[in-house]
């Protein structure tokens, strides 16, 4: 279902992040997803909560922990890295890229936006 977004072992942290972006690139792009941007983005003074549920930002950043938790095993990730700014600097470059860009996520967007962030 492209509302569900879940952590998937690929074994590198990369592979994870890649397989993430794309459910969230689904999801953005996808009609529950168009809705509720387009719902959020034309009501400005509404809520800014994209679903009626509280808490989805908290309960998202718990669904996707193991992801960090496994790449801070492996040594693929500080241990003292900000994983909310993190997960939602790389989330936010997929909603500037429907909205702003008016362009599609895809695998092409998804590895720029990772090579860019994990610039040494």
């Amino acid at each position: 279902m492209e509302t569900e977004i879940f952590p998937v072992d690929t074994g590198t942290f990369h592979g994870d992040l890649v397989q993430l972006l794309r459910q969230i690139g689904r999801f953005i792009s996808g009609t529950v997803g168009v809705a509720a941007m387009t719902t959020t983005l034309s009501n400005p003074g509404a809520p800014r909560d994209m679903t009626v549920n509280p808490g989805i930002w908290m309960s998202r950043l718990e669904a996707i922990a193991p992801i960090f938790q496994r790449a801070i095993k492996r040594g693929e990730l500080d241990p003292d890295q900000d994983v909310e700014a993190l997960f939602a600097s790389l989330a936010g470059a997929l909603y500037f890229r429907i909205i702003v860009m008016t362009e599609p996520v895809d695998d092409a967007w998804i590895e720029r936006v990772l090579k860019e962030a994990f610039r040494k």
